[in-house]
């Protein structure tokens, strides 16, 4: 990975931030895991800018138990000051993020 890619383990079904405001970088590349035991996870990730405007990239994206999915014409480019923010939604939901930046 190059330097300022970032890996992390999120669960649970609060919006949590995956790209802080502070990256210097754009995001080139998404991967999101389920790592559910059994069950479907829904996701959906947001853009927010400096002032708190929350802008939805992907919305309530359905990722069944086992299935990865790779994000990258879909990600638009984000500029210094703008974070990237997730949900997931479902049964006790778990996932993996791989972000790498350009």
């Amino acid at each position: 990975m190059a330097s300022g890619d970032l890996r992390q383990s999120i669960s649970g079904t609060l919006i949590q931030e995956i790209v802080p405001a502070s990256q210097q970088e754009n995001v080139s590349s998404l991967l999101i895991a389920n790592t559910h035991a059994s069950d479907a996870i829904t996701v959906t990730l947001f853009a927010v800018s400096p002032n708190g405007n929350r802008f939805t990239i992907i919305k309530a994206l359905v990722i069944p138990f086992g299935i990865s999915v790779f994000l990258k014409e879909e990600i638009p480019p984000i500029s210094t000051g703008v974070s990237m923010q997730i949900q997931l939604a479902g049964s006790s939901p778990t996932a993996d993020i791989f972000i790498t930046n350009e």
